[in-house]
């Protein structure tokens, strides 16, 4: 069993936020666990247990999806953290009913900082942007009804984005001409969040859009649109055409000359012990006798004689 010191603190931290998301499944193996404590057996809470490792397996595949998502959309489209997320009216009913934390929930989907922002189109849309008094607080609820009254108390904490018109749309124009409008700029780029599948279905046609939903009371980021993958195929193809006509038109470039390895060195030879000229003491024979080695004698010149 590794020791917790050779677990890196980021893993531990993942490890922790999945087992998060997975609340009502961990609540009911812990309390299987404490009732079977004192006769505890083989298999006791295995199906607690396996229901806890589906959660948690699920949160991490949903986890690697919103990364490989958003990495598309960041090398291909330019996206950079933090995200902004236009968000309408219908998630915000949605998130409301479903009791999910947008705030909260969306950071930890995407894993980078999000912003999130709405437009006065879809304030105006929900109720007047007025600070409502006590009186008329009851009648607006009733009129307008608990989830949209909710929906715009939840609307009016985030961010306004700028939007020109005047005067005002429907949610589904406004975010509808962002996202046409996201895709153009660089900086100002826009996940767009709703429940209107009729706004859904025009944003899939637009190239570049990321897309957010509540299904099945989770948070879903979609797969790239068609749209986007073709046009990022596009680009692709269009670039090879382009090195194919600078081929053309200005001939293939040299090939680089490939430099010659160089072989093994050899020692220093300043660095190398010179050999010892071996002494020969005697000479054979040519009949196997010995025979003593001559020796040059040197001459004495006397001086001043």
């Amino acid at each position: 069993m590794p020791s917790e010191s050779s677990i890196p603190k980021q893993r531990l931290l993942k490890f922790a936020e999945y087992l998060s998301a997975c609340t009502p499944e961990v609540t009911l193996y812990g309390r299987c666990v404490a009732d079977k404590a004192e006769r505890i057996s083989h298999n006791a809470c295995s199906k607690e247990f396996d229901a806890l490792i589906k959660c948690f397996k699920k949160q991490v595949k949903r986890a690697k999806h919103s990364r490989r998502v958003m990495s598309f959309y960041k090398f291909k489209y330019g996206f950079q953290p933090p995200f902004n997320v236009l968000i309408d009216g219908t998630f915000c009913q949605a998130a409301l009913k479903n009791q999910i934390n947008i705030q909260e929930q969306v950071t930890k989907y995407l894993i980078e900082p999000t912003v999130l922002v709405t437009t006065k189109c879809v304030l105006k849309e929900l109720g007047k942007i007025l600070p409502v008094e006590n009186s008329v607080l009851k009648f607006i609820v009733e009129k307008i009804g608990r989830d949209v009254y909710g929906a715009f108390l939840i609307c009016k904490q985030f961010k306004i984005a700028k939007c020109p018109h005047t005067p005002v749309r429907s949610a589904a124009e406004c975010l509808s001409h962002l996202a046409r409008r996201s895709k153009k700029s660089e900086n100002s780029k826009y996940i767009i969040a709703t429940q209107d599948d009729a706004l859904l279905e025009q944003c899939r046609k637009i190239p570049g859009i990321p897309l957010m939903s509540i299904r099945f009371k989770t948070l879903i980021l979609e797969s790239p649109s068609e749209e986007s993958v073709k046009e990022t195929d596009q680009a692709a193809e269009e670039i090879e055409k382009v090195q194919a006509m600078k081929k053309e038109i200005l001939g293939e470039p040299e090939a680089p000359k490939k430099k010659k390895k160089k072989g093994p060195k050899r020692p220093n030879p300043l660095s190398m012990k010179k050999k010892q000229k071996t002494v020969v003491g005697a000479l054979k024979k040519d009949n196997g006798e010995k025979k003593k080695a001559r020796r040059k004698k040197k001459r004495i010149i006397l001086k001043n004689l």
